[in-house]
Order: structure tokens, then sequence, then C-alpha cells
């Protein structure tokens, strides 16, 4: 997959024309063409029809800036996607070789945010089961995609994978012409909201007790995800 979008990053710089993320379920777009188009969706950049029904960049497109999508702005959002840093499990320190093992296993590596941060993020420890060795959560990133995955400390119900999404979905633009990762993941002792309870106060209790794993949008928003009778419920985060 990386190697498909560098190769689609030469074509929008060699090429005329581009189509459009909505142009990747057309029979006549190339595989090259959809490497590019699910970042141009992501971030809102849809290329205009010309007369002949063709997607090229570089025109007005109808929104309210009046603005029109470049190839190099397209290119910018593919290169930046591109040069995402993520970490291998070996180079992870104090990491628990049990942690170490099922990472490797399931060909993890750790996305990093491009903001400053003392040290490797998005590898989390929490009591998120009730368990009493801690379970650890991490931001595994397999083919340009990343999803939560939990090692757990011992039983629980819910799974150990969950909210997979494209690793360019988590870029943004954090000042003129730099675009930025943005994704990153934290423990949170926030309790589960009250109004989110069943009327039982066995579970109430429950939840009182657990943390949470916080998935955020850096400067944007996140949701809080607890681990309730066997499955993921989500709660409103930080704005």
């Amino acid at each position: 997959m990386q190697v498909a979008m560098i190769l689609a990053a030469a074509a929008l710089l060699s090429m005329a024309a581009a189509v459009s993320a909505d142009d990747c379920s057309n029979a006549q777009c190339s595989d090259l063409d959809r490497s590019s188009c699910a970042v141009v969706q992501a971030h809102g950049m849809p290329a205009p029809r010309t007369a002949d029904g063709q997607r090229e960049f570089g025109q007005h497109d109808g929104r309210p800036d009046g603005r029109g999508t470049s190839a190099l702005a397209a290119t910018a959002w593919i290169d930046a996607a591109e040069r995402i840093v993520r970490v291998v499990p070996a180079d992870i320190p104090r990491l628990p070789k049990s942690v170490h093992l099922a990472l490797t296993a399931r060909g993890c590596t750790v996305p990093q945010p491009d903001f400053f941060f003392d040290g490797t993020v998005n590898v989390i420890h929490g009591n998120f089961a009730g368990n009493p060795t801690p379970d650890h959560a991490v931001l595994c990133s397999v083919d340009g995609v990343s999803h939560i995955h939990v090692v757990w400390g011992g039983p629980n119900g819910c799974e150990s994978e969950f909210e997979a999404r494209d690793d360019s979905a988590a870029l943004q633009t954090a000042a003129p012409g730099r675009i930025e990762y943005s994704r990153l993941i934290a423990a949170t002792d926030a309790p589960f909201p009250s109004e989110r309870r069943s009327e039982s106060s066995e579970q109430g209790a429950e939840t009182e007790a657990l943390q949470g794993i916080e998935d955020i949008f850096i400067d944007k928003a996140s949701t809080r995800y607890y681990c309730v009778r066997g499955r993921w419920r989500d709660a409103p985060g930080a704005d």
C-alpha cells in the first residue's frame, strides 16, 4: 500500500488529469488512480469534471471559497501520509514481552503524531476490564490502517481489536504548508457516563471501577471507549 502511494504521488505530478475518490468505483479507474483516491476523499478534495466528464485538478470545484484543487495540493496529502512515522515493537522501551510478541505476531507498527511528545506514544496500559494484571492498548498500524489493539492482562469479553481507520484520515493541516498525523490514544479515568448505564446498580459499580481508552484527534475531538459487559461502549470525550 505504501509503495502504491509513492507511485500515486509521482503520477499526480506528471499527469494533467486525475480522478477523485468517487471515481474509484468506476470500472475505468486504474489501480494507480485508486491508490490516491482514499487520501483525496478523506480530506474533502473532490476534483471537478471537465466537459467530457473527466476529473481534473487545478480548476474551480464549486466550493464557497472559489478555490480549486491542484495536483500539487493533492500530492502534499499523499506525501504526508507516506511520511507518517511508525515505530516497530522492538523499539518501544519497557514493553512487556507478552505484548511485544502479540504485536509482532499481528504485524503492528505504532504511528506517532507529528506533535512533540516525550518518548513513544500510542502505547498505554490501564485497568480496562477489571483484571488484577494491567491491560495494554496500542494503536496498531497494518498496511496503512490503524486499529486499537488490546493485549489483555486476564479474562475479558470485549474484542481485542476495534476502531480501525485509515491513517491518512488522521492527517490535518497544523500550520500553513504543514500537514501532520494527529491520532492519539490515552488511558482515561473519566467514569462511564451515568446516563449510559443500565438501571442495574451492579453494572454501575462495575463501570465506576474501570478505566477507558480515549481515541483522540488532536486539537479536534475525542471518543472514550469502555469495556462493559463484553462489548465496547462509547461516550463523548473532550472537544
